[in-house]
């Protein structure tokens, strides 16, 4: 009898887990899941926006101030959508709120296209690894950002080689090179 409680109570558990993360992947259920995060942020009688406005525009699919498209098969990315205020001294109303995509938030109004450089994919040589780099206007400092699977070995072992490759190689320079060259080559081409 023991064992078959916990086995319910894990079932129950997994299917709640489950069910969770569904409704977050339909556009009905992140419209819920946006408007319960913007009242806990500012207060139930702050938020004035109907749910179906957000419904419809995540049906839409696409940010309301970048253009680009959501995505609603991840729960947590970079383009997950989000509630922006367009200003943000008035409350979450229908003419105040725009739905966009999470980067834009996180980015909004602080930083530029020069201050942030993401790298990915090719930086460990076909290892799976990401990584960021900042200007020191906003720089957290070393080890302010982490993830799940920050610092696998392998896959820094793997970027150190890339590095090395690149360093020994002078792939910056021939690069810069070779663009130049192209450049040239295009404009007295194409005119």
């Amino acid at each position: 009898r023991k064992n078959w409680l916990e086995s319910n109570k894990k079932q129950q558990r997994e299917y709640k887990l489950k069910r969770y993360y569904q409704d977050r992947l339909t556009p009905s259920g992140r419209a819920t899941h946006l408007l319960v995060a913007a009242r806990r942020r500012v207060g139930s009688n702050k938020v004035t926006i109907k749910r179906e406005i957000i419904i419809a525009a995540l049906k839409n699919g696409y940010c309301q101030r970048t253009g680009l498209k959501f995505d609603l098969e991840t729960p947590h990315n970079a383009f997950a959508p989000s509630l922006d205020r367009t200003d943000p001294s008035k409350w979450y109303s229908p003419e105040n709120t725009k739905v966009v995509v999470l980067i834009y938030n996180t980015a909004k109004g602080e930083w530029k296209h020069s201050d942030i450089l993401c790298l990915a994919k090719s930086i460990a040589g076909g290892i799976p690894m990401g990584a960021i780099v900042t200007s020191d206007r906003i720089s957290g400092g070393v080890g302010k950002h982490g993830s799940t699977f920050g610092g696998n070995p392998l896959a820094c072992a793997a970027f150190l080689a890339s590095m090395r490759f690149i360093e020994e190689n002078n792939l910056v320079t021939s690069s810069r090179e070779k663009g130049e060259y192209l450049s040239q080559e295009l404009s007295r081409v194409l005119g």
